[in-house]
């Protein structure tokens, strides 16, 4: 058995239709359709690669944002997540290297077994979906620049007859292209290993960069899906012959940015200094688009709660977290502790802030607007925080091994790939991850699995600054996902599928 598995970055459920996504939708209705599938929190493209990659949250994989400050360092600098080379800096142990958890292709690689990889996305994306991949001599191709971090022979003959990708191409359209024509010609020169893992970056480069429905993103969507379409028929001729299973997914949902906020004008003019780190004096090093990241100097606790209280009395602040104290209770009243969204590693920062849905659209449309820091424009699309329309994820599977015409409706996760697929491949080595194995999608489960009903399991918050707010999680046996977070007495998705008499 082998696998396959596709992503497409930024992906919304909603959109895997006849008229956007033809073939996407074809391979829906032929597979199993997870119909409760999430990302985590953050949900953000380098958290969920690490989270695809290691079959755990940022809790343990260590990829706690975007950016994010290593503070065991001797100066706290800021690692941009999206650069590989910042990430490979960080060490070359296993707890003192950017992915605190073991890695799918690791996995692998111990079992006997190869992986693939071939990304459009950022190079710290595709690093972190493949981890070491590029050391291990394995096929690992970056298509934005594929010998930056690969000299490997099968990597340098595949880009010798490739024209670079133009910088910054938005919609991304020669990438989408070069990525399925990369990995068709690559299994058709070498065969297919145990897992490919193939990474769109669309149409989350049009959503940030046009909009979630301008005519450029939905150009891009169809685009990828018919370059998906070439590998979709590959798969179906070559299947049989080598029992390939396809598993397709996305890395988060998106939304539209309503207004624009700046975190740290807000902290300035109360007189906290504000940075990138902490050169220059600054008390405070931040990082801010849909989640405000506060570290503090020497992580001062007073001076994280004095941040909190200036942030939580503006409209903008949302569901917020910091820490946990001996008793397993944030330490900053109205917070929550990380532990609630599973973010609990030793670089979270002193405080998280995520920015608030527009309770009010002036242009009255159906779709949520949020508010956000950072360098996109109001009518952007963006994602990173707790509404469900940024959690919730593409979840596909289809082949021998999975059901056939069957929609799922218990919740399920992208850490629950690696080990399904570690699962499928006969290998043990998932039962330390945070995911399951996706037992119900399966043709023939384990005779001794049942079953689970899920169960909701809130957490709330006490009021800070304006509100408290309510974390809507899932309960499946001992497994929670994150649904999604509202202020305290509205009415979630998941109450409402799981709970019709609540009011």
């Amino acid at each position: 058995m082998k696998f396959v598995v596709v992503i497409f970055d930024g992906l919304r459920a909603r959109d895997v239709s006849p008229q956007l996504t033809p073939n996407l939708f074809a391979l829906r209705q032929e597979g199993t359709w997870l119909s409760r599938h999430v990302s985590g929190f953050p949900s953000e493209t380098r958290v969920s690669a690490a989270a695809l990659s290691s079959g755990s949250y940022c809790g343990r994989h260590g990829i706690v944002g975007n950016r994010f400050l290593d503070r065991v360092s001797t100066e706290a600098i800021l690692v941009n997540g999206a650069d590989l080379g910042a990430l490979k800096s960080l060490g070359r142990g296993l707890r003192s290297r950017a992915l605190t958890s073991k890695a799918l292709g690791e996995r692998l690689a111990a079992s006997g077994h190869r992986m693939l990889s071939v990304g459009g996305q950022s190079s710290g994306a595709w690093g972190l979906t493949h981890w070491d991949g590029w050391s291990r001599d394995e096929f690992a191709y970056w298509c934005p620049d594929p010998l930056r971090h690969s000299d490997q022979a099968s990597v340098l003959a595949q880009a010798r007859c490739r024209p670079p990708l133009p910088e910054g191409e938005k919609p991304a359209l020669q990438a989408a292209t070069a990525l399925a024509d990369v990995f068709l010609d690559t299994i058709r020169a070498e065969g297919l290993p145990a897992v490919s893992l193939l990474w769109f970056s669309e149409p989350d480069v049009s959503q940030h960069a046009f909009g979630l429905s301008a005519p450029e993103t939905r150009e891009a969507l169809m685009h990828a899906d018919r370059q998906f379409g070439r590998i979709l028929d590959w798969w179906q001729q070559a299947r049989r012959s080598e029992d390939i299973q396809l598993i397709v997914g996305s890395d988060h949902g998106q939304l539209t940015i309503g207004e624009k906020v700046s975190v740290s004008d807000t902290l300035s003019d109360a007189g906290f200094t504000v940075g990138p780190d902490f050169g220059n004096g600054c008390d405070i090093a931040l990082v801010s688009q849909r989640v405000a990241q506060l570290w503090v100097r020497d992580g001062d606790p007073s001076l994280a709660r004095a941040a909190f209280d200036c942030l939580a009395e503006q409209a903008w602040c949302g569901p917020s977290f910091s820490p946990a104290d001996e008793s397993g209770n944030a330490t900053i009243a109205g917070t929550f502790a990380y532990d609630t969204v599973f973010a609990n590693h030793r670089r979270r920062p002193d405080l998280s802030v995520v920015l608030a849905d527009l309770e009010d659209d002036p242009a009255g449309s159906s779709e949520a607007k949020v508010y956000c820091d950072g360098r996109y424009p109001v009518g952007a699309g963006m994602h990173g925080g707790l509404n469900p329309e940024e959690l919730t994820a593409v979840g596909l599977c289809a082949g021998s091994y999975f059901r056939e015409n069957f929609v799922s409706t218990l919740p399920s996760g992208i850490v629950d790939l690696a080990p399904t697929i570690l699962f499928g491949l006969g290998i043990p080595d998932w039962q330390d991850m945070e995911g399951r194995v996706l037992f119900e999608t399966m043709n023939a489960p384990p005779k001794t699995w049942h079953q689970p009903s899920p169960e909701r399991d809130p957490v709330s918050s006490a009021p800070g600054g304006r509100r408290g707010f309510t974390i809507d999680r899932v309960k499946l046996g001992p497994r929670v996902y994150i649904a999604g977070a509202k202020p305290n007495g509205s009415r979630t998705p998941e109450e409402s599928r799981l709970d019709p008499s609540y009011a």
